[in-house]
């Protein structure tokens, strides 16, 4: 549940972040994703 939340939360922060690179962006949903999984 919380890795969805995340996951949505991600994806609708790029949809408002067009300037942003792709792969930086992967790199940070990455990140985050992983801080998210061991706070969880």
């Amino acid at each position: 549940m919380k890795q969805e939340i995340y996951f949505l939360f991600f994806k609708f922060k790029r949809q408002h972040l067009p300037e942003l690179e792709v792969d930086d962006f992967d790199k940070i949903i990455e990140e985050n994703m992983k801080v998210a999984l061991r706070r969880y």
